[in-house]
């Protein structure tokens, strides 16, 4: 699958089912959306910036409200929005662009003013202007859906965002519990496989098959390659918490920039 296929998926989803594509729990599919249900949705938005902001601030002083806030992968706005209420102006970067019309709908609807939208590419040229100036950056079960290649690319490319002495929280998966290994024939990996092979250095997917449907891509990472490019751009400590989706772990990282 090429880089330009995974982008168009996302606007797919994003037109189709918007929501569950943000966080894939069954109320949350378009169909049965309520005001009700919008507003959980949106509240564990709120909850989860409240939890990140408070770790930050037990573990490396930072304080309760920023100048500037970035959320990559922002989506329909459900971090982007309590960001803003937290910051002078939140920026939101996505690749689809109806994510971020809807984005823009839904702080409009909530009064809020002080959020800028990008569409983004890998370099993250479109928000090169802040290079240096942004006080917070976050992204939570984005990277996941994103080829790791392109992943490693997109946080350096964050991390040059963030000025000296500014903070970070960071999600990336790195592996799957033995019980979803089923689901490697489907709908995890964004692409269908007829048949694997066991090796000494594991299993190895063969024959490649199309399907009707665009998948939602499921990807590991390399926990060495996203240290290394932590410590390349300066992070001196990182306090690190185990997430567990559906059978997916992954790994939460809490920095500051020295």
């Amino acid at each position: 699958m090429n880089d330009d296929q995974t982008d168009r998926d996302w606007e797919s989803f994003a037109q189709l089912d918007p929501y569950w594509s943000v966080l894939s729990t069954e109320e949350f599919h378009r169909k049965g959306l309520t005001a009700a249900v919008l507003d959980r949705f949106f509240k564990s938005g709120a909850d989860h910036i409240g939890s990140t902001i408070a770790m930050l601030g037990s573990r490396f002083g930072a304080p309760t409200r920023f100048d500037i806030s970035l959320d990559f992968g922002c989506g329909v706005g459900r971090l982007l929005i309590p960001l803003a209420a937290v910051s002078k102006k939140a920026i939101g970067l996505d690749v689809a662009p109806t994510m971020l019309a809807l984005c823009r709908q839904h702080a409009e609807d909530r009064g809020v003013r002080n959020i800028e939208l990008y569409r983004c590419d890998d370099q993250l040229s479109s928000v090169q202007q802040y290079a240096g100036a942004v006080d917070l950056i976050t992204s939570f079960i984005v990277l996941q859906h994103i080829p790791p290649r392109r992943g490693a690319q997109i946080i350096a490319s964050l991390l040059k965002l963030i000025r000296p002495g500014g903070y970070g929280y960071l999600q990336v998966t790195f592996a799957a519990l033995i019980q979803s290994l089923h689901y490697e024939a489907a709908s995890v990996t964004g692409t269908q496989y007829s048949f694997y092979q066991r090796t000494e250095n594991g299993l190895v997917k063969l024959v490649e098959r199309p399907v009707e449907d665009r998948q939602i891509q499921m990807n590991h990472y390399n926990m060495n390659e996203i240290l290394c490019i932590l410590y390349q751009a300066g992070i001196a400590e990182i306090v690190t918490r185990f997430t567990n989706h559906s059978n997916i772990l992954g790994a939460e990282f809490y920095f500051r920039k020295p």
